[in-house]
């Protein structure tokens, strides 16, 4: 039996969903924080030497802990959301955390091979793979108001959102 993601009960299914695994990563994410905050501690202080590549670190730590508390806000709305906004405040954020996740893996895998020129050359030709595959995202998407979130109830097509989580 084919299953219509556009009805009713299945949205509220699935914000409840999406609301407690929002939750459960908001936990890890505050915990790794914790966990972490030695480190962080250090750098600001001047004990720990301040790299440039901890520029990359500290930006996607922040765009993963603003991308999460906007999802937490979005499913915890009481009064109408502005949906076009909280979903271009997602992609922002969700883009700013990819890419400099991926800037960061590119330079510790650079240092492991010892700025290998083959290596950076196939790095290079996947980051812009990436970017074209993201890019291909920022389309406009329909979103609803169902009375306690916004819902994108149609986005991209189906292969390039594939294409882009197993990138």
């Amino acid at each position: 039996m084919a299953v219509n993601y556009n009805s009713p009960d299945q949205i509220a299914r699935l914000t409840n969903y999406r609301t407690a695994q929002t939750l459960v990563l908001l936990g890890i994410f505050f915990w790794e924080i914790l966990v972490t905050s030695p480190f962080d501690w250090s750098i600001i202080t001047g004990k720990r030497k301040f790299r440039w590549p901890m520029i990359a670190y500290f930006i996607s730590r922040v765009a993963v802990g603003l991308h999460l508390m906007a999802i937490a806000v979005n499913s915890q709305g009481t009064e109408v959301i502005p949906c076009d906004n909280q979903v271009w405040i997602l992609k922002i954020t969700d883009a700013i955390a990819i890419w400099s996740s991926s800037i960061l893996l590119i330079l510790r895998t650079l240092a492991v091979w010892a700025s290998d020129r083959r290596v950076m050359i196939a790095l290079s030709i996947g980051a812009a793979g990436l970017i074209v595959v993201y890019c291909l995202t920022w389309q406009p998407s329909v979103n609803k108001f169902n009375g306690k979130s916004c819902v994108i109830l149609k986005s991209v097509p189906h292969r390039i959102l594939l294409t882009e989580f197993v990138y």
